[in-house]
């Protein structure tokens, strides 16, 4: 089995870019649903209006939400191999000495 090696400072600057996105999706998120309730209060009336609520509520934050979440998976998954690896590194460099 061949050995496996990971960079640490690339998983941690990977993780923080995913943390970052996902702050950023939140505030997508959390800007679209001001929209939406901006639009419901009459700034947008009429077909147009309706047309625009039914594609932030219908198609904008459920993507918006599915992409949160798999943020969330990917960034548990690294913390985890990370933590894994680190784990692996310690238990293995106890049998040299």
């Amino acid at each position: 089995m061949p050995d496996v090696q990971m960079d640490y400072d690339d998983m941690e600057a990977m993780i923080a870019a995913f943390t970052r996105s996902l702050q950023r999706m939140e505030e997508a998120r959390a800007n679209m649903k001001q929209a939406a309730g901006i639009i419901r209060d009459g700034a947008l009336v009429g077909n147009q209006g309706n047309q625009m609520l039914s594609l932030i509520g219908g198609r904008i934050l459920p993507l918006l939400n599915a992409s949160s979440v798999k943020f969330q998976e990917l960034i548990g998954d690294l913390n985890g191999a990370v933590e894994d690896m680190r784990n692996a590194d310690s238990t293995a460099s106890g049998y040299f000495y």
